[in-house]
């Protein structure tokens, strides 16, 4: 019972964490929205696997260590903040480029490959250090240190699942061909707010110190 009740209030917090916007969100609206629905269900299994990689990470304390070293804490800062505003930097060319009389692609067409939406899914998750201070949280002052093995198991399949489930409820919903054809009349602004966006998310990080 003690085991069910955990596993419960540990979906209920990672639930909290996922549906607030933030970098993994962003990435999902824009690849639904500029690519397709199937770009936007890829990029989440990219979050996903990147969330297995933070649990992992958690379990095994590379998350604490983090925390404690300055050195590997900013070289993983900087890969994020560079990666943030590139992709910011991007989106804000494209907008410039775009016509605004130009029909947006059908979702048919392979403008984006799996593998591209899967590696920018990945790349979000694992760029953003502040998912690592999360788990890190997550892990040290609120499971047990007597978590047994199985039940190791189980959150380490349950999180990911989580973040899957909602970001693929996300892509479904942004890349429904109604509200891509709003963002089709609007593409030029929309990609210079998503830019603008995700410079400030990159400039965020850049400010982010060590708890």
């Amino acid at each position: 019972m003690h085991s069910v009740l955990l596993l419960l209030a540990v979906a209920f917090i990672h639930l909290g964490i996922v549906i607030i916007p933030g970098p993994n969100f962003l990435v999902i609206v824009k690849n639904s929205l500029m690519y397709s629905r199937r770009a936007g269900i890829v990029t989440a299994r990219g979050v996903a696997i990147g969330t297995v990689v933070y649990v992992i990470a958690g379990f095994l304390g590379f998350t604490a260590l983090l925390s404690q070293s300055v050195v590997l804490f900013n070289v993983f800062k900087w890969i994020g903040v560079v990666y943030f505003i590139y992709v910011g930097a991007q989106l804000i060319r494209h907008a410039r480029n775009t016509q605004t009389d130009v029909n947006f692609q059908s979702a048919d067409t392979p403008s984006f490959t799996d593998q591209q939406a899967l590696r920018s899914g990945l790349l979000t998750m694992l760029s953003n250090v502040k998912s690592a201070f999360y788990f890190m949280f997550l892990f040290t002052t609120f499971l047990p240190t007597n978590v047994n093995i199985e039940l190791k198991v189980i959150i380490i399949m349950l999180i990911p699942a989580i973040s899957l489930t909602w970001y693929s409820v996300l892509a479904l919903t942004f890349s429904n061909h109604r509200v891509r054809h709003i963002y089709q009349r609007i593409e030029r602004w929309m990609n210079m707010i998503f830019g603008a966006v995700w410079i400030v998310l990159g400039l965020k990080l850049m400010s982010t110190t060590q708890e």
